[in-house]
């Protein structure tokens, strides 16, 4: 584990009591706590695995938040830990791909409102991403039959 200048064994005791964890006891995280519980309600009824999201004021210096994400889900053992701070996010997931969590993360990056931004995570995560290279794989391995099938019936 990485060393923080903030105590992530707080932070993980209240992921493990809900899903939402706060670096603060800002008055304002209650009612931000409440739309927070009922995105990963929502995401979980969509089979989505298991969240939690952390809420600091502030990016914590020394380490990035995606070491933080990470050592907090190794912590609770939570399939997806997602930490939003003001001015950046990360996300890390035992079950979704490196590209549906970056896919996912941008989409939530974008939202200024941390709880819709769960939801746009969760969202995202679930879309099928086409593999452009396999589609054009297949495309291409059809059109060599194509020819290959097209040189023996004239040659005969």
């Amino acid at each position: 584990m990485a060393q923080y200048d903030i105590d992530l064994t707080p932070l993980a005791d209240q992921l493990q009591q809900d899903g939402v964890a706060f670096g603060s006891d800002n008055p304002a995280n209650w009612q931000l706590e409440e739309t927070l519980l009922e995105a990963l309600e929502q995401a979980s009824g969509e089979g989505l695995p298991q969240f939690g999201v952390v809420v600091l004021e502030e990016t914590p210096p020394g380490a990035g938040v995606r070491d933080v994400a990470q050592d907090l889900s190794l912590m609770t053992e939570i399939d997806t830990v997602i930490v939003r701070t003001p001015h950046t996010g990360a996300a890390v997931s035992e079950t979704l791909t490196r590209s549906e969590i970056e896919r996912a993360q941008d989409a939530m990056l974008a939202q200024v409102d941390y709880a819709q931004g769960l939801k746009v995570f969760a969202e995202s995560a679930m879309q099928q991403h086409t593999s452009w290279g396999i589609v054009l794989g297949t495309i291409a391995l059809l059109g060599v039959i194509v020819v290959v099938a097209t040189a023996f019936c004239v040659k005969r």
